[in-house]
């Protein structure tokens, strides 16, 4: 009953992938339904695979073809405790067994991932590709820890049909060529600690700041690390309705360091909606459903409030989520 969800699985991760190939971190809004995009260590604890795809266009006057794409596949590399699930960044049950944290039988899950992601913004684009592993811990019977480690690269290309004068007239595809490379190591760390009612994260990105030197002069271009820190906290109202509140705070050498809060309601856990503000100027709305219990749809609509610079630019973004159980553990459960 499970194969045509594979194969719709693999047909629709191959024509996301086909394009791929980008700004230095790239943005998306679907981390609000998928918090593995921003730290690799909170990953869903559970007997299935996970992939999550998404399609982001932003919209400009000045430039075409503004858009972002991802593909996300992780899942647990052993049958793990069912009071040891966790999703979305809470644990699913409020305690675990007492012999699962005994300090000779800690009984940790291990996880491994990888993401790959293209973002284009008119003149240049930017694939990272990235593979993960990480591993879930109980420290008591309420909270667990997880840790993720993250390797990867950094691809830079010139998109293809654009060609922009610097004012030395100086073509702009010539001067990124100009670099010594476009292709740079990614290296990331992460930690979350998680019940059924609170998360918290962090993660560093780009440990390796490498630097790419143009060829006949001092100028560089450099990947510089950055950070993100995540808090969140569930109300339970009833035996239907969730309210979590949230909040993203981002440090960066690039930018300001600013903040994502958002507001989230969730509907018996099939049907959810959110408001966010991010970095004090973009109202983020977000709606999304559980089609099936393995299936589920997610949309995103930022409003730039500033309208100034290409993140404040108003965007569209869709997402599918696609959960599936591997044959080889059918007989597990």
């Amino acid at each position: 009953m499970r194969r045509p969800g594979i194969y719709i699985a693999l047909f629709l991760g191959l024509i996301v992938c086909l394009p791929l190939r980008s700004q230095q971190v790239v943005e998306f809004s679907q981390y609000l339904n998928n918090p593995y995009l921003i730290n690799p260590a909170a990953t869903d604890v559970s007997r299935l695979l996970n992939v999550d795809m998404s399609m982001r266009k932003q919209q400009s006057r000045r430039i075409k073809n503004i858009s972002s794409y991802y593909v996300s596949v992780y899942g647990t590399l052993k049958k793990p405790n069912p009071r040891q699930e966790m999703i979305n960044g809470f644990r699913v049950r409020k305690y675990v067994n007492n012999s699962t944290v005994s300090i000779y039988n800690p009984k940790p899950t291990p996880v491994i991932g990888a993401i790959v992601s293209k973002d284009n913004f008119g003149l240049v684009e930017k694939t990272n590709m990235h593979f993960t592993t990480g591993l879930h811990l109980p420290l008591n019977a309420r909270y667990t820890i997880s840790t993720a480690a993250s390797i990867g690269q950094v691809l830079l290309n010139v998109s293809d049909h654009y060609t922009i004068l610097e004012d030395n007239d100086i073509p702009f595809y010539q001067f990124v060529h100009g670099f010594d490379r476009q292709s740079l190591l990614d290296l990331g760390l992460s930690i979350w600690l998680y019940s059924d009612k609170i998360q918290a994260g962090y993660a560093i990105q780009r440990l390796f700041s490498g630097n790419s030197v143009h060829d006949g002069n001092g100028e560089t271009f450099k990947i510089k690390n950055f950070h993100v820190v995540s808090l969140g906290y569930k109300l339970q109202l009833n035996k239907d309705w969730q309210l979590i509140p949230s909040i993203i705070y981002r440090i960066s050498s690039l930018e300001e360091n600013k903040a994502d809060i958002t507001l989230r309601a969730v509907f018996n856990d099939r049907l959810w909606a959110s408001f966010s503000m991010r970095k004090e100027e973009i109202l983020v709305f977000n709606v999304g459903l559980k089609i099936t219990s393995d299936i589920s749809f997610n949309y995103s609509y930022d409003y730039g409030t500033a309208n100034k610079g290409r993140e404040s630019l108003s965007a569209n973004e869709i997402a599918l989520k696609i959960s599936i159980l591997p044959k080889n553990r059918t007989s597990q459960f």
